[in-house]
Parts: C-alpha cells; structure tokens; sequence
C-alpha cells in the first residue's frame, strides 16, 4: 500500500534532533522536498514528537522533585493537548 502526502501539510513537532527529523526526513523522501509553511496554512497531518525529560539527567523515580515532575508533564502532555487544540478547528474545516 503506497499512501502519498503530495498535497498534504505536515507538522512535526521536535523536529530538530532525533526521532522527529527523522519523521521529517520521512516524510519529505515521500514528496520530495520540506518547506516552511506560513503561520495561516491549512495542517492535514500532524505528528507530536516535542518533549522528553527537559534535559535532566536520568534519575530514580523518587529522586525526581515536584517542579521537575511539572516541568516534564508540561513539555509532554500540555504541549501535546496545546497543540491539538490549535490545530483541531482547521482540520475539522478542511474537507477531505
């Protein structure tokens, strides 16, 4: 099964090191090429790949303080419902 993103917009988020550009990277052999897309662009496809531990070093669970924790939980799970909730409304809008 091929399935083509040719005139799609994709937004991957984290894309700057690991398994994000490697989703970009991905996509982009798919169609050929990347682009910035200007800020009032329809989004088709959206991939969250943003977050991780906020640099902190690996540590036991019950090393790890309050702040950390909402530091952690806000660069994953907040972000990830930010995003959605921005992009949700357009997607919905865009007939397929």
């Amino acid at each position: 099964m091929e399935i083509g993103f040719e005139a799609e917009t994709v937004l991957v988020t984290g894309a700057v090191r690991g398994i994000g550009r490697g989703i970009v990277h991905a996509f982009a052999a798919t169609v050929g090429e990347i682009e910035a897309a200007s800020p009032n662009r329809r989004v088709d496809v959206v991939v969250h790949s943003a977050g991780g531990v906020r640099g902190q070093s690996a540590k036991p669970i019950e090393e790890v303080g309050g702040d950390e924790w909402r530091e952690i939980f806000d660069a994953n799970v907040t972000g990830a419902f930010n995003l959605a909730r921005a992009v949700t409304p357009g997607m919905k809008r865009v007939p397929r």
